[in-house]
């Protein structure tokens, strides 16, 4: 399989591709630094899995993450972040991931989570195992953002990074109405009011690290 590695730290990136290149089953990698970048290394060649980190340059990763699930739906996203689990993993899942893992998981767990991902099933570990089961049975009080449904959570992303709903509507392929429909259910599960509240109700749920940069822009919308 041919695994796209899509990460702005060229260190890690080498890192991978060494750990890759010992490993029976796996016949390229290929590395994108940036969002931008991952989308057209996609459009480009066929990849079989790609690996995204969700702090990137120009477009973060929960951004190209549902423009990746809504135009290469076959090929699975496995989400590879420095962020807490239990900040990112169920948003990252809501949004399309085959999986979420933390950059100090160990080789072994990433290229058994790539294998299960190829084989189209979802990789779940110990760790978000527990914490979705705590979820469910209660004893962890969910965040307002976990009742979003795939496509709101897809939406509630791009928008907390900053894309207009023109934007979204292009990158998705869904009218601008469908997506200003998204945005009034999302503001009204949230219980907020405007884009500005979204912002920073983002910000203090720790989601988006780029949401800051667009703070004072929305707030003057």
């Amino acid at each position: 399989m041919k695994i796209l590695i899509a990460d702005d730290h060229a260190i890690l990136r080498d890192g991978l591709r060494h750990l890759f290149a010992g490993y029976p089953g796996i016949t390229g990698v290929g590395e994108a630094d940036s969002g931008s970048a991952v989308l057209q290394m996609m459009a480009d060649d066929r990849w079989d899995v790609v690996l995204l980190d969700l702090a990137m340059p120009d477009i973060g990763g929960l951004e190209v993450l549902p423009i990746l699930k809504q135009r290469w739906p076959a090929v699975p996203v496995l989400v590879l972040s420095m962020y807490a689990e239990d900040q990112y993993a169920l948003l990252s899942l809501r949004a399309g991931a085959a999986g979420y893992l933390n950059k100090a998981c160990v080789a072994e767990e990433l290229l058994a989570a790539i294998e299960c991902a190829a084989r189209g099933e979802r990789y779940i570990s110990q760790s978000i195992a527990g914490k979705l089961a705590e979820h469910a049975a209660g004893h962890v009080p969910a965040a307002s953002h976990e009742c979003l449904s795939e496509r709101e959570s897809q939406v509630f992303c791009m928008l907390v990074s900053g894309m207009r709903n023109a934007e979204i509507s292009s990158m998705l392929e869904l009218s601008e109405k469908t997506i200003s429909t998204h945005r009034c259910r999302i503001l009204d599960k949230l219980k907020l009011k405007n884009m500005a509240e979204l912002i920073y109700y983002a910000v203090e749920h720790g989601i988006s690290g780029r949401s800051l940069n667009f703070i004072n822009r929305r707030s003057a919308r």
